[in-house]
């Protein structure tokens, strides 16, 4: 009987499911390593694991907004694009929702970008536009 507990117990505390253990949710609001992880291991978009609502909360719970470039591409990693819009903004813009064969990006086939407006080098706008 004592050894049916323990399993049982360490199945409370770990949230076992299907003989799989879960990763621990934060509650604290906090972002985990994991969730930042997604975000640039998802370079085109094709795992599904880049959305609007983890760049969200990524920026969100990193404070990026008025923080500099440098610190958004620590969370964000490398871009897919970079463009420039007249003397004002420095745009980074991010794949995903993508169509994929293979893990490489479809040619003309339908995606999303986030776009990260940066003003004097620092994050001042997010757009998320699908085409």
């Amino acid at each position: 009987m004592k050894n049916n507990i323990i399993p049982i117990f360490a199945c409370f505390i770990f949230r076992c499911n299907n003989n799989q253990t879960s990763i621990p949710v934060l509650d604290n609001g906090q972002v985990s390593k994991l969730e930042m992880n997604d975000w640039q291991k998802d370079k085109y978009g094709c795992l599904k694991l880049r959305t609007k609502e983890l760049a969200e909360k990524l920026i969100k719970k990193n404070n990026l907004y008025e923080k500099r470039r440098e610190d958004f591409l620590q969370v964000f990693g490398e871009p897919n694009e970079t463009k420039q819009e007249g003397d004002k903004y420095v745009i980074l813009i991010y794949y995903f929702d993508t169509a994929c064969r293979d893990g490489k990006l479809q040619k003309d086939s339908d995606k999303c970008y986030a776009n990260f407006y940066f003003s004097n080098d620092k994050l001042v706008r997010d757009v998320y536009l699908c085409e």
